[in-house]
């Protein structure tokens, strides 16, 4: 009997959470390609050249000071990490964090600052070499890495319930970087000789949501190509199906019956 009342009580759960994630599917599919169509309409700008407001730019991330990348090492000028545990019938998320390094984007006619509240306001699209899942099995001893980050974070212990892992997506010193995002005039900096576009220039957060990836905006398109269609299709079939499923669990179906 409680264990027919428990199985009731997780298909109900898991067929609530799949009509959200059918929802959020669509969303996504909606957000790449809103993506698609201001990489189409926005073609790079040179920092000589970008006029204020929207803009995209590509150059070589440039930094003095950069950050150290968690759990793994190296440098970076920017990461964005999301910590999970999970273990038997439970998880958790103790952790969600992003943090940004001042840094530039250096081309041949100049160069961009780019402001650290628009790469904390952005979105990231990076390559696989750019992305990193590690995972600390709970019958495992993290290495000193992940045990000086838990300690510095103050993360829950893990004991031998949780296994531990930490999802990580970062922008390198060296990087070619395409950016979107709002350019307006930097009055903070000194110009080269007076010309507002080489040293002067800065991409900020605004009235538009910046976008940063390592790859080309050739291959940005080709992903989203058929991202709209496939995440509405997959989203509603995951969406529908599992709608039905709870209205019918929950009850809710049999009173349209009547």
């Amino acid at each position: 009997m409680i264990l027919a009342v428990f199985l009731y009580a997780a298909l109900l759960i898991a067929s609530a959470s799949g009509t959200v994630v059918g929802v959020v599917t669509v969303a996504k599919g909606f957000a790449r390609y809103r993506q698609a169509v201001t990489i189409t309409d926005t073609p790079l700008s040179s920092p000589d050249a970008v006029a204020v407001g929207p803009a995209a730019v590509s150059g070589t991330v440039s930094t003095g000071s950069p950050l150290a990348v968690p759990v793994i090492g190296g440098d970076c000028v920017a990461y964005d990490l999301s910590v999970r545990d999970s273990g038997y019938g439970s998880s958790r998320r103790p952790l969600s964090e992003r943090r940004v390094a001042s840094f530039s984007l250096e081309t041949e006619s100049g160069r961009i600052e780019v402001s650290p509240e628009a790469v904390e306001a952005a979105e990231f699209d990076l390559s696989e070499e750019r992305r990193a899942e590690r995972t600390v099995e709970s019958y495992e001893n993290p290495p000193e890495q992940v045990v000086s980050f838990e300690r510095t974070r103050n993360l829950p212990e893990r004991g031998m319930q949780y296994d531990r892992t930490f999802d990580l997506a970062w922008i390198e010193p060296g990087d070619e970087l395409y950016a979107f995002g709002r350019v307006d005039a930097n009055t903070g900096l000194e110009t080269d000789g007076g010309t507002a576009g080489s040293k002067g220039t800065i991409l900020r957060d605004g009235d538009v949501t910046p976008f940063f990836s390592d790859k080309p905006p050739e291959e940005l398109l080709r992903e989203r190509r058929f991202g709209l269609v496939w995440s509405v299709c997959k989203g509603l079939v995951v969406a529908t199906v599992s709608l039905v499923v709870f209205l019918w669990l929950s009850g809710i179906a049999p009173l349209f019956l009547l």
